[in-house]
């Protein structure tokens, strides 16, 4: 009973916009045209002229009673600061989430993950610190070879620089989402089957791919292993004293050996050895080629692979089982994984640079063109000599770009690469004008998060939404429904002023069946149709079906009062204790009038709620006369 209908309905907007219209005005205070609008359209289904007017009758209602709160100074209670702050940073968060994408990165790493992209690549390496020039040199002339048709294993074992590589044709295996930097995963995804890249650079060297094929995801599999390790340098000898050592532990497998026992015989990864071998989940990407194809292609759980070479040793596989791919959003646990995994991603940082930049022209970026010489050298030297801050207060300070009203300088950025950087800046690979292009970034976005409610009406007005819905239900709860609980007085006498409008609702004598699962409380309803007398008798070949009895309203039982009968059986119904449920009709009783307080106690007090809710507005309204813009208003229902 205590329920207010404008609690859940209403919302409000900007105030005092620029240009705004006024709707609507209560006391000195006004409310605009858009404000009312988004509103309405947010909660209303209906567009209908009559449909506005009512609407526009609730929401004055409304912001009468937010009002009354903040007279009451209920903003500034402890409580009500702590509950906007929280959702206010909750919100901020997922709106920059939002923005930044990662419900699309999320769904694109889920479309992905369902196929494995079988590749080969061509790789070199960069030889040299700073200097990619001969190895970029090379990967053309790779890049010229494949365009006069010379096989792609060919041009991989003549130019690569991996020797793995080399012996393999440049063959890799298969890779899912998230196997490869999301700019590499995104030329191979994007790749038809026998076609290849174009020169791609990353932070090791340059890389030309192939797609070969593809294939399903075979999900996340578990598995433990044992593994007879290789030294560095392996010689044939040792190979085949370590292949022998594996053979003689998969002959004992076979022959009903203890897996977790031969593990802490045997096995050489200190990484799992006290954990009988147990790997982390993975899936297809995450290791050697010839490892995961032995682990996937065990059939049953306790399977075991025999002895698989890889570069570390000989494995021993065992399944522990498989989790197949996610294949949609609806396991909310498997996705909101994917969101995590997507969020802490180089995918989700190429969405946030993406944001960023189009997100200058509405910061008013400004480009201040500082002196990048100086401001580069003064870098380098910060970074070598590790100077702190106290080397960024001796130096000058010079304006470098500026959003709004807002700017950053060169200490800004000092503090950027000290504070938020990892590394000190010796990586030959990473430039300082595309640190900077980074700091431009990480700052739009910060100033952007910092800056939500005038840049997003649309969070505006969530937060403000937030904010007067929570103070419109303690008003409401301090002013109507407290005081009208608390005093047993006024409803007792509210119920014999008004006795002639209490009704007992309709009820019913009936019987109650519930179970687990609906299968057998349906064929029970059927023997129960044909020999309701003997329901108990029937109920005993049910074990699993329970049975009750009570008078009950038919409005608790969802039972329309117009259709109810004696007689009349429910099909089975799933209800919130998971359980299914039939009930029977032996007796309906029609509504008839209270003759006592207790026995409508409950209608008493939500119609005197009611009444002290309608006074408590009138009141409100005497206080804060309103004032409609009708040619507003007409320009709404247009």
């Amino acid at each position: 009973m205590k329920k207010i209908t404008s609690f859940f309905l209403m919302a409000c907007g900007i105030q005092g916009a620029v240009n705004a219209q006024t709707l609507f005005s209560y006391g000195p205070y006004k409310v605009d045209k858009q404000e009312f609008l988004w509103a309405y359209r947010k909660n209303n289904t209906q567009a209908a002229g009559k449909s506005v007017d009512a609407y526009l009758n609730l929401y004055i209602d409304y912001k009468l009673k937010v009002r009354a709160a903040e007279d009451a100074r209920l903003d500034s209670a402890a409580d009500f600061q702590r509950d906007q702050r929280g959702f206010t940073r909750e919100l901020s968060d997922q709106t920059m989430h939002r923005l930044e994408g990662i419900g699309r990165l999320s769904q694109e790493a889920l479309e992905r993950g369902q196929t494995d992209v079988e590749i080969a690549q061509i790789f070199i390496g960069f030889t040299r610190p700073g200097d990619s020039t001969e190895a970029y040199t090379r990967i053309r002339e790779a890049r010229d070879q494949l365009a006069k048709g010379v096989p792609f294993a060919t041009v991989a074992s003549t130019y690569g620089s991996s020797p793995l590589l080399k012996t393999t044709g440049g063959y890799t295996g298969y890779i899912t989402a998230f196997s490869l930097p999301y700019a590499a995963e995104n030329i191979v995804y994007g790749l038809k089957d026998g076609a290849w890249s174009g020169i791609y650079r990353s932070r090791s060297g340059y890389h030309i791919f192939k797609r070969l094929g593809q294939r399903p995801n075979p999900g996340s599999i578990r598995v433990a292993q044992i593994l007879i390790a290789l030294p560095p340098k392996a010689t044939q000898a040792d190979k085949d004293k370590a292949l022998s050592i594996a053979n003689h532990v998969y002959d004992s497998l076979k022959k009903g050996g203890n897996f977790d026992s031969l593990v802490r015989r045997y096995s050489d990864d200190k990484m799992t050895y006290y954990n009988y071998g147990l790997l982390p989940d993975f899936t297809t990407g995450d290791f050697d080629p010839a490892f995961e194809k032995a682990a996937f292609a065990l059939a049953q759980n306790g399977d075991v692979s025999a002895p698989i070479e890889t570069a570390y040793g000989y494995h021993i596989i065992k399944k522990i089982g498989l989790q197949p791919a996610l294949r949609d959003s609806l396991d909310n646990q498997r996705w909101y994984t994917l969101q995590q995994k997507v969020f802490y991603s180089d995918r989700m940082d190429a969405a946030k640079a993406a944001f960023a930049e189009s997100s200058l022209p509405m910061i008013r970026y400004r480009d201040l063109r500082p002196d990048t010489a100086w401001l580069f050298r003064t870098t380098d030297t910060l970074l070598k000599t590790r100077g702190g801050e106290e080397y960024i207060k001796k130096v000058r300070q010079i304006p470098l770009f500026s959003f709004e009203n807002k700017t950053y300088t060169s200490t800004d950025w000092f503090r950027y690469l000290l504070y938020k950087r990892t590394g000190d800046g010796k990586d030959p690979f990473v430039r300082y004008p595309d640190i900077l292009r980074t700091f431009l970034h990480t700052s739009a976005l910060e100033y952007v998060q910092a800056n939500l409610d005038h840049l997003y009406p649309e969070y505006h007005y969530q937060v403000r939404e937030f904010a007067d819905g929570t103070l419109l239900f303690s008003i409401t709860q301090q002013d109507v429904w407290n005081r009208a609980e608390d005093d047993t007085a006024a409803l007792r006498s509210w119920f014999w002023q008004h006795k002639d409008q209490f009704h007992l609702r309709p009820s019913a004598d009936a019987l109650f069946f519930s179970a687990a699962d609906s299968s057998s409380l349906s064929r029970f309803r059927a023997q129960l149709l044909q020999a309701p007398s003997r329901w108990r008798e029937t109920l005993g070949a049910y074990p699993s079906i329970a049975a009750d009895s009570a008078r009950v309203e038919l409005q608790a039982l969802s039972i329309d009062s117009a259709g109810a009968q004696a007689g009349l059986v429910t099909t089975p119904a799933l209800q919130p204790d998971n359980h299914y449920h039939v009930y029977a009709l032996l007796k309906v009783y029609p509504p008839v009038p209270a003759t006592g307080f207790e026995e409508v106690k409950g209608l008493v007090l939500n119609d005197y709620q009611n009444y002290l809710e309608r006074k408590w507005i009138a009141g409100l309204r005497r206080k804060y006369p309103v004032t409609v813009n009708q040619s507003v208003l007409a320009q709404i229902k247009r």
